[in-house]
């Protein structure tokens, strides 16, 4: 809890987008923090992953998503459980939620790693298909404006393939691979 309240605070003065904290408690270690009413990310990447082609306003998210996660690498910190559901779009814009596991220092080429190689196992093919190719160029794209190409290619390492083999099909973990290290 007191890792959360920190890490949302911190990535809140640096205007990141995060839940407003709205009460804490240590004795009961609550940590009430204000809804986001807007869509989890996962929604979106589940129909990406599994289109032949993505629409703009799809490859905008995508690109934001970059965007965000490249924006908190680059403020020294590591979210720790970047599944696309602990992101929310709300009005075009990406929230980072549960922070419990975030820290400063961390690593960031498991960040994009879990993100990207987890959205894979959402896909009903077990090829990769265009959508999910188009969405995971645009993610590139928008991380490469405030995030260094060197956690992108580490996270494209056999290192980090491995350790979701079990949930994404292998084509998919090796076409995701191969566009981490080329980017």
């Amino acid at each position: 809890m007191t890792n959360e309240y920190g890490i949302n605070r911190y990535l809140a003065k640096r205007k990141l987008h995060v839940p407003e904290v709205i009460h804490v408690s240590l004795n009961d270690r609550l940590l009430l923090e204000n809804y986001i009413p807007g869509e989890p990310v996962n929604r979106s990447v589940i129909m990406m992953v599994n289109q032949p082609t993505l629409e703009p306003s799809q490859i905008r998210l995508a690109e934001s998503l970059g965007e965000t996660l490249g924006r908190i690498h680059a403020v020294g910190v590591s979210v720790g459980d970047s599944k696309p559901e602990n992101f929310v779009a709300k009005s075009g814009i990406i929230y980072a939620v549960d922070l419990e596991q975030a820290g400063k220092k961390g690593d960031y080429a498991w960040d994009i790693a879990e993100l990207l190689y987890y959205s894979g196992h959402y896909s009903r093919n077990p090829a990769s298909s265009s959508g999910l190719v188009e969405m995971i160029d645009a993610f590139l794209r928008g991380y490469r404006k405030y995030g260094e190409r060197s956690h992108l290619k580490k996270a494209g390492g056999v290192r980090y393939l491995k350790a979701f083999s079990m949930w994404t099909p292998a084509p998919i973990l090796l076409q995701t691979s191969k566009m981490l290290r080329e980017s």
